[in-house]
C-alpha cells in the first residue's frame, strides 16, 4: 500500500515544477518514498534533521518499538532499498552530504546544514540570476510535517491516504554574498 501511495503522489507531484534536489529523510520509509514519488530524478540526498516526530504523548516510545524509524547505517539502507526497490533505486540514494548522525527532527537545524551546501548556494544564486525560484523536493515523515511546518502557518495539500505535499516559499537572505 506504502509504495502504490507513493507512486500516486509521484505522478500528482510530476504536475508541479521539477524539483532542482530531493532530500529525504535518513529513515529508510522516507527514502522509498522519495525515491518512488520523484522516479526520473537522478538523486535522492539523504538529509539530517528531517526525521519523525513522535506523536503527542508518545514521546517515551522507544525507537526500536517501530523498527523504520531507527537510523541504519548507509550500507544496510542500500542493501534494504536494493531488496525491496532494486539496484536501480538504490543506486539513487546519496549519503554524501548526510552527517554521521540522523539527528533530532528540527526544521531550523534542517535549513543551517542545508545552507551549509555550496550545491544549494549554487543552485539558489543560479535561479535568482535567472529570476526564478528554485524548487527542492523533500520527503519526510507527518508528524514532522504537521507540527514542526503548520506552526509557521504552510500551505498543505493531501494528496493520498499517507501522502502529503507540503509547498512553501522561504525567503533568502541575499546579502550574506552566498
Amino acid at each position: 500500500v506504502g509504495q502504490a501511495q507513493a507512486e500516486m503522489a509521484g505522478k500528482r507531484l510530476a504536475t508541479f515544477s521539477k524539483p532542482d534536489l530531493v532530500f529525504s529523510s535518513c529513515l529508510l520509509r522516507a527514502e522509498e518514498t522519495a525515491l518512488l514519488a520523484f522516479p526520473n530524478h537522478s538523486a535522492v540526498h539523504v538529509a539530517p534533521h528531517i526525521g519523525e516526530v513522535k506523536p503527542g504523548g508518545f514521546q517515551w516510545l522507544p525507537d526500536w518499538v517501530v523498527p523504520d524509524d531507527m537510523w541504519r547505517s548507509p550500507s544496510e539502507q542500500e542493501t534494504q532499498v536494493r531488496h525491496r526497490l532494486g539496484a536501480v533505486s538504490a543506486k539513487r540514494l546519496v549519503f554524501d552530504w548526510m552527517p554521521s548522525t540522523c539527528g533530532p527532527a528540527d526544521w531550523d537545524a534542517f535549513l543551517k546544514w542545508l545552507w551549509t551546501r555550496s550545491e544549494v548556494r549554487d543552485i539558489v544564486a543560479e535561479r535568482l540570476a535567472q529570476q526564478r525560484r528554485p524548487c527542492f523536493a523533500l520527503a519526510s515523515h507527518g508528524n514532522f510535517l504537521h507540527n514542526l511546518l503548520a506552526k509557521s502557518g504552510w500551505n498543505r495539500t493531501f494528496l493520498g491516504n499517507n501522502a502529503e505535499a507540503v509547498a512553501a516559499v522561504l525567503s533568502v537572505d541575499t546579502s550574506s554574498g552566498f
